[in-house]
């Protein structure tokens, strides 16, 4: 592993433990019903073309076929950061739901109050984070 350098970045992606709910649940039916469920059920996979094999099969193993996946939450992350001198700048989706950003990783956000990043988890369900996999980025910048 390589150390961060002071005043450096790290880029995290994780999947989410809430975001990921709906991938852990048609994950469950592809082994009970098979590839065609997917088909109907995952949204990714109804917009890729039928002649693309190579990227369904791509899709497929990604999301469906790890054999060891492991999903964290925000505060989890920001733990982390804490413990290793790292200082939040931004996440994708954004800590806070109710602040209006920027489209710029590097400009600082809110990190909102523990309920606040709770329902930004929650509401990765039910939008295209959700759908997509579950997928979070988080930026931090060491700072000592």
């Amino acid at each position: 592993m390589y150390p961060i350098k002071k005043g450096g970045h790290i880029f995290l992606g994780l999947y989410n433990r809430y975001g990921r709910i709906r991938t852990i649940l048609r994950k469950y039916l592809y082994k009970i019903f098979g590839k065609q469920i997917l088909f109907i059920l995952d949204p990714v996979l109804r917009k890729i073309p039928k002649n693309s094999s190579g990227k369904i099969k791509a899709w497929i193993k990604d999301q469906y076929l790890h054999p060891i996946e492991s999903l964290h939450t925000f505060d989890e992350v920001l733990n982390w950061f804490d413990n290793n001198n790292i200082h939040f700048v931004s996440s994708i989706p954004q800590c806070n739901p109710y602040e209006i950003i920027e489209n710029d990783p590097f400009i600082k956000q809110s990190k909102g109050t523990k309920s606040e990043r709770i329902f930004a988890q929650l509401i990765m369900i039910f939008n295209h984070f959700g759908s997509e996999g579950g997928l979070f980025i988080f930026n931090g910048k060491k700072i000592k």
